[in-house]
């Protein structure tokens, strides 16, 4: 995934074929060394997104694409989440794709502005960090076009995960994906449940493609079976308003609980017969994606 997914797609639509080994010591090679082709199923999809629970990889193919002659870069603050969201929307809407399109809320704002070397006023209630890349000819109306002053848009944005961490002991980072006209309720959202569960809840993340970062930030010990209501309450919430659980970071351990808010039991089995198949002792990430797998992998520790 990336700030860069909104234009160019993520790490699966760059795999051609792959080269892995079954746990049985079984070599495969799937997927195809051309840009087309469509023979069989879909493997290469199902392996990259397996989290590393069917296969092991050992060779990989990958699609390139040139580089862009010209970059631009621009902040554009803005006075509320709506008046945000609306901005994500008319650009779209009139046929411009940035290759970036981030949005950072109030919260977060507070925590980026004494590390922005660019001006971020006051006023701003949220933030929005634009990149076009293309031909050299088309990009003149925009600011930021060298690189000393693109990294001085970035460079805040860059330190953001570190800056955050260093607000309090304890952090962790969902990557929820809504609707984009969703944004601004899940944002909402999110600020009722910072009061309603006293943690800090700072959101940012990709406005283009409607993948939110939102982080829980808490000192004391005590506080994380609140943490973990809170995290319950926004998934429940983020299924409601059409979206998923998670945009880029799969679902590993953590999330492994909260895979029924989204999938059916019928659904899950599916999945589970599949990585019977590739793996029927259980030998790759074992406790990863499925709850039952957890509850398994806890109970043979």
């Amino acid at each position: 995934g990336g700030p860069r997914a909104l234009r160019y797609g993520s790490t699966r639509d760059y795999v051609l074929g792959m080269d892995v080994v079954l746990p049985n010591g079984t070599p495969l090679s799937v997927g195809k060394k051309t840009v087309k082709g469509v023979t069989g199923y879909d493997l290469t999809s199902l392996l990259v997104g397996s989290e590393g629970t069917l296969a092991i990889t050992t060779e990989i193919t990958l699609k390139l694409l040139p580089k862009p002659q010209a970059v631009a870069t621009m902040l554009v603050p803005l006075p509320s989440l709506e008046s945000a969201a609306q901005a994500v929307t008319s650009l779209l809407s009139h046929g411009i794709l940035p290759r970036c399109l981030e949005l950072l809320d109030e919260a977060t704002l507070t925590i980026v502005r004494p590390l922005s070397q660019m001006p971020i006023p006051e006023a701003a209630r949220a933030l929005l960090l634009v990149e076009l890349d293309g031909e050299e000819a088309a990009l003149e109306v925009l600011m930021a076009r060298h690189g000393t002053e693109r990294e001085k848009l970035w460079g805040a944005r860059r330190e953001l995960s570190r800056a955050l961490r260093g607000k309090a002991k304890f952090k962790l980072a969902e990557d929820v994906v809504v609707p984009r006209s969703k944004i601004p309720a899940l944002i909402d959202q999110c600020q009722r449940l910072s009061e309603q569960y006293q943690v800090f809840m700072p959101c940012y993340g990709h406005a283009g493609d409607g993948n939110i970062h939102v982080n829980f930030l808490w000192t004391d010990p005590s506080d994380e079976p609140r943490v973990h209501k809170a995290i319950e309450a926004l998934f429940k919430h983020v299924i409601a308003l059409g979206g998923t659980l998670s945009g880029e970071h799969g679902i590993g351990v953590l999330k492994a609980p909260y895979l029924p808010l989204e999938h059916s039991p019928q659904l899950i089995r599916l999945q589970e017969q599949l990585k019977a198949v590739f793996d029927p002792k259980q030998l790759l990430n074992p406790g990863k994606i499925f709850p039952g797998h957890l509850q398994r992998f806890h109970s043979a520790c």
